[in-house]
């Protein structure tokens, strides 16, 4: 992807690049200006408007000048400009406080260095308001395009990244963007993630077993941001010897570690999402088809902030499993053993021989909802449906980890399902959690169940099925438990009533 761009810049481009937040445009442009400047005719200069935020006109070119001439004269430095000195009694001498004496500024650089290569690459460059940085794309415009007949404008390749497509900006009736080719920043694919692994093999030499590349880009759906930060937690945190691949075992330790972290990617993940409550709760823990809507009120920002996605059949879907992962912590109720586990019970009570036993695990939860539950916190008629499948969550989570185990929490990508797979000892059990829909749609979830469970090399799981109707529109007695052998496999579906 960067040798992409290198090549765009090579060839003189001005391009758009729109994104969401928290991709990594900040590691994508370092990285970008990192590849440019390996060539000493390019002086790249990288920008983040993200800082000018609420900055008034006067302040705005104040504190491009300062921005430029850092990174200017350190690219200088680097490749030994013998005209340094002359370049900086211009930067000393003259100030710009407007678009027109920026673009005397840029002439007279220019006009000393007419053999080098000016690029200009600004991050977040719609986080100003366009009343300030109008007449600055137009000069912009105007500079890239006499660069050819006049070398004294010395710029050479323009990128402006920025969250909104360009074409949503009200910029007035002439464009400044209407020469510029527009890019849509996407996740790596899976080949990308294999390119950018590879960097990290040949830096470090820590080789990485196939199967981690394709559950790193599963995890992540190829989020830049999240990607190299699997790597790096892997190969800086959790390997051990660096002759040996890293394989899905360490894979998975360094998952836990990442959702355990805080991180600003994170935090603003978990900003946003908050701030849409309800609506994050149905997503997560409700198999209702949501239509994929750009325009929606409720939904745009968390589009633009990266949080959901359009998935198959134009429904939405969270960006990725470990932002889903990150979301059921988030949204999960603040339970304790007291709660859970009433009258002297202990989670050791549910264990026969040192093993689990998860019929009666599953029994105690279902008199705790259908007896203080739901009421214990809070839960209003709209959040039913979410409301069960989190309390489980939390539920399992604090029964294992009091027994020193652990749990994985699996978000495959089809609409409301969550699977929850306990590691006690050398135990697995395999939960999966799911709304009742019907007998067609338990039929369609046992043979899910099964394919997880030959994934897993377990012949035994369980399905616990949430039923929020009424008791008069049952079919069925709601203390039924199924039991099923399927193709050698043994399926115990439990249902509990919210």
């Amino acid at each position: 992807m960067y040798i992409d761009f290198k090549n765009k810049i090579d060839e003189g481009r001005y391009f758009t690049i729109f994104a969401p937040r928290q991709m990594g445009k900040t590691t994508f442009l370092k990285e970008i200006v990192r590849n440019i400047n390996q060539d000493n005719y390019y002086i790249g200069i990288n920008i983040d408007f993200e800082r000018y935020r609420g900055i008034e006109i006067k302040h705005f070119y104040m504190e491009l000048k300062i921005d430029i001439e850092e990174a200017f004269f350190r690219r200088l430095s680097e490749i030994g400009c013998v005209k340094k000195g002359e370049l900086k009694k211009i930067f000393d001498h003259t100030s710009f406080g407007n678009h027109i004496e920026f673009y005397r500024f840029v002439k007279l650089i220019g006009e000393v260095i007419p053999e080098k290569k000016l690029v200009f690459l600004i991050d977040e460059f719609d986080a100003v308001s366009i009343d300030i940085t109008g007449n600055f794309l137009y000069t912009l415009r105007d500079m890239y395009l006499k660069r050819r007949e006049d070398r004294a404008f010395s710029i050479y390749s323009i990128g402006l990244v920025g969250v909104k497509n360009i074409r949503e900006l009200n910029v007035g009736s002439a464009s400044p963007f209407n020469i510029a080719t527009q890019i849509k920043l996407d996740n790596f694919t899976l080949g990308q993630c294999h390119e950018l692994i590879e960097q990290y093999i040949e830096e470090t030499g820590q080789e990485f077993d196939n199967r981690v590349i394709e559950k790193i880009h599963f995890e992540t759906n190829g989020h830049p941001f999240l990607v190299n930060r699997l790597c790096a937690i892997l190969v800086e945190d959790i390997s051990q010897d660096k002759n040996k691949p890293i394989k899905l075992g360490e894979f998975q330790q360094a998952i836990d570690m990442l959702l355990s972290e805080h991180n600003t990617n994170f935090d603003s993940l978990r900003n946003n999402a908050e701030k849409q409550k309800t609506a994050m709760q149905k997503l997560i823990f409700t198999d209702q088809f949501i239509e994929y809507n750009p325009y929606d009120n409720i939904y745009e920002n968390l589009i633009m902030y990266g949080v959901i996605k359009k998935g198959q059949n134009n429904n939405t879907e969270i960006a990725n499993p470990i932002y889903k992962k990150v979301l059921i912590k988030t949204f999960s109720p603040v339970t304790d053993q007291e709660n859970f586990f009433a009258n002297g019970v202990t989670p050791s009570k549910f264990l026969e021989r040192d093993k689990i036993n998860i019929l009666l695990l599953l029994s105690n939860f279902k008199q705790f909802v259908e007896r203080v539950g739901l009421k214990l916190f809070d839960i209003v008629q709209s959040q039913k449906e979410s409301a069960g499948q989190y309390l489980l969550m939390s539920y399992l989570d604090l029964f294992i980890r009091s027994l020193d185990g652990y749990s994985i929490i699996e978000t495959p990508s089809g609409r409301g399902r969550i699977d929850v797979l306990l590691h006690y000892k050398r135990e697995k059990h395999v939960i999966e959690l799911k709304m009742w829909r019907g007998k067609e749609y338990h039929e369609k979830g046992k043979m899910q169940l099964i394919e997880y469970l030959k994934s897993e090399g377990l012949k035994e799981g369980y399905m616990v099925l949430f039923d929020p109707r009424d008791k008069e529109f049952k079919d069925f007695d709601e203390n039924q438990i199924f039991e099923d052998a399927i193709e050698g496999y043994k399926v115990v579906s439990f249902l509990i009533n919210i």
